[in-house]
């Protein structure tokens, strides 16, 4: 009874399902259209009751199976026979990495010997060949049926082929080096978008960066590539590594758009969406690492199918403001009918070349990628071209406001001028009236002479000749005088020879009054090789100017034994006067910005801060010198270094006399 039985149940078995025909000219087979399925929806299924459920075997449609979502396990049997003995070896390729779990029955009498077991749910270096889905040798027997059952939280889809195994590892390096292609392609996108980043600093670059970084890792993920390169013994990224890559993607580019499209300035509408979808997709994380997988990846799907309709919405309504939405969405357009296309493939709908099948999503990917890389780069040259017509405008602006500041300076530089004058001529003519107070009070004691000597009757020709010579003495001395004060602020045209000496004692004889009335004590020697070309009064000027700084100072710090000693040496054909006091130095913080126009340590009323400044222009523009200052251990010292250029000027001479 038992025997008779198990010939009907394998009668049973047969006729359900066509065999498989197996020989040496066999290309790869599709298992699907050649076997029967069942789900346990009514009753639990094992292997210890399924041969008894034969008749609730249907047949298998299509070129894949495909259950989408479904909490129950599927049963699938098929039947292969061995035409003739086989030259290579065979294997059952369940093409599909996100299968939790599977095992492989074989029939054997009335009982199903388990062939081979595995899903994501193992480390990877269980699986008896390396590959990023599952293979299983082919047995021996001459002819076998086959029961898979398939258990798994994601989506069902169950793809079953039958390959030679030489046939199977060419197709896997094939497969292996296409990815390695892609992958590739997306590092060079990240590098290059890095390399833009650090060029233009912009914040949306990162963004994007960041944004692709996600995708990569959830490509990984779905192509089961992560499993088989990144993470080989981290089995709950292999299996619940998919619904949380998938948050972080949505988020990722949720944040990447909204600043992208920049939706805050054309459509600030949407900026509520865009953040209830961010904290929707924030909350997913943490639902995938929290909850059930077979819950998560339901709500990450669904969410997936969400999101690229609200970011094309948006690149919608920004289009018409804002030029580069229209390559960001032209790429999600592309990405989503590849995606879709691969969908459809992946249900059975229709076929295509393995190649354009099986990557078709990857270059869906790669377009999107592309196309956002251009819109920001797009972005990028509208932002340089807004940035050259703003710099236009601003130089423009500028220019209009540097007009007016220079004519602003200029009053005010022939101010500071007039000021500068007016106090040389205030102490000009203190000067000159200390000049002429001691002939004036000669004049005066002449005149009373005179007087007296007439009231007195005692004045005689003799005593007026005196009289008249004395005065016509001091009136040439006063005249004099007013000569050689005149002179000295005259500015020389034409570059002279002149003694150095003679030109500081000129200065000292006009500042004997100030210098004798502050009992300052000058100490002033100069070597017997003094003479000097280039513009005397000018550099008078320039010994009046440092000199008279010194005094200032002296006067101001109450210096006790006030002093001033200047120095003249010659020395490898130049000529350096030094001008040092004893005031104790210039600050350390304004010693470097005391040559700049305008700089002044000095009351408004007492100064304009162009004397320094003037000096400096004249020594080295002028007399081809160098003005420098520095502080000594006592005060401040002033260095004038001036070249020798007498040899210059006296062959200058001799070639004008000889012509």
């Amino acid at each position: 009874m038992r025997i008779l039985l198990f010939i009907l149940l394998l009668l049973s078995s047969l006729l359900q399902a066509e065999s498989i025909c197996l020989d040496n000219d066999s290309p790869s087979v599709n298992v699907v259209p050649y076997s029967s399925y069942t789900m346990a929806t009514r009753h639990a299924l094992h292997k210890k009751n399924i041969l008894s459920h034969s008749e609730e075997f249907m047949p298998g449609k299509g070129s894949i199976y495909s259950f989408g979502f479904m909490s129950e396990s599927v049963w699938i049997r098929f039947a292969i026979e061995r035409c003739e003995p086989l030259d290579e070896k065979w294997v059952i390729n369940i093409d599909y990495p996100h299968i939790d779990k599977y095992t492989l029955y074989i029939q054997r009498g009335e009982q199903l010997e388990k062939v081979a077991s595995g899903g994501d749910q193992k480390p990877f270096d269980q699986r008896q060949y390396p590959s990023r889905t599952f293979w299983t040798d082919l047995q021996e027997d001459t002819r076998a049926v086959y029961y898979l059952h398939v258990k798994t939280d994601g989506t069902m889809l169950i793809p079953i082929t039958l390959e030679r195994l030489d046939d199977a590892l060419q197709e896997e390096n094939r497969s292996t080096l296409l990815y390695g292609l892609y992958y590739g392609i997306l590092f060079s996108l990240l590098l290059y978008n890095i390399i833009l980043f650090i060029i233009y600093k912009e914040s949306h670059y990162i963004n994007y960066l960041i944004f692709l970084g996600a995708y990569t890792l959830w490509q990984l993920s779905f192509d089961g590539m992560g499993f088989a390169w990144l993470w080989p013994e981290y089995t709950w990224l292999a299996n619940n590594g998919m619904s949380l890559f998938v948050f972080i993607t949505t988020w990722t580019v949720l944040w990447f758009t909204k600043n992208f499209l920049q939706v805050r300035r054309f459509k600030p509408v949407f900026c509520s969406l865009f953040f209830f979808a961010e904290l929707i997709s924030i909350a997913g994380v943490v639902m995938a690492v929290m909850m059930e997988f077979s819950l998560s990846i339901k709500l990450a799907a669904i969410w997936m199918a969400i999101v690229p309709f609200i970011l094309i919405f948006a690149a919608i309504k920004v289009l018409p403001e804002y030029r580069p939405a229209r390559f960001y969405l032209l790429g999600w357009s592309l990405f989503l009918f590849t995606t879709l296309i691969t969908a459809l493939y992946k249900m059975g709908w229709f076929t295509l070349p393995y190649i354009s099948a099986e990557h078709l999503q990857q270059i869906g990917s790669l377009w999107l990628m592309a196309f956002f890389s251009y819109a920001l780069s797009d972005r990028i040259k509208i932002m340089s071209t807004s940035h050259i017509n703003r710099l236009q405008q601003i130089n423009t602006t500028l220019l209009e406001e540097i007009d007016d500041r220079v004519n602003e300076i200029r009053n005010k530089d022939q101010m500071m001028i007039q000021q500068s004058r007016q106090a040389a001529m205030g102490e000009m003519i203190e000067n000159i009236a200390h000049q002429w107070r001691q002939p004036l009070h000669q004049l005066s004691l002449i005149q009373q002479n005179i007087f007296f000597g007439y009231q007195l009757q005692s004045l005689t020709l003799a005593q007026m000749e005196q009289y008249q010579e004395q005065s016509d003495q001091l009136f040439r001395f006063m005249g004099e005088t007013i000569d050689d004060f005149r002179n000295f602020f005259q500015p020389d045209k034409v570059r002279q020879s002149f003694h150095l000496h003679e030109s500081v004692d000129k200065v000292l004889e006009i500042i004997k009054t100030s210098i004798d009335k502050n009992k300052i004590k000058v100490d002033f020697t100069y070597q017997d090789k003094d003479l000097l070309v280039g513009y005397a009064n000018e550099f008078s000027q320039v010994v009046l100017n440092v000199i008279n700084n010194a005094k200032d100072v002296l006067k101001e710090r109450k210096v006790k034994d006030p002093k001033v000693v200047i120095r003249h040496t010659f020395r490898d054909n130049k000529h350096t006067v030094t001008i040092c006091d004893n005031a104790g130095g210039i600050d350390k913080e304004i010693i470097s910005n005391i040559f700049d126009p305008y700089f002044t340590t000095k009351f408004k009323s007492q100064g304009t801060g162009i004397g320094l400044y003037m000096s400096k222009m004249i020594i080295e523009k002028s007399m081809e010198g160098t003005l420098k200052v520095s502080n000594t251990s006592t005060g401040a010292c002033f260095s004038i270094v001036l070249p020798n250029k007498v040899k210059l000027v006296s062959r200058r001479k001799k070639k004008l006399q000889g012509s």
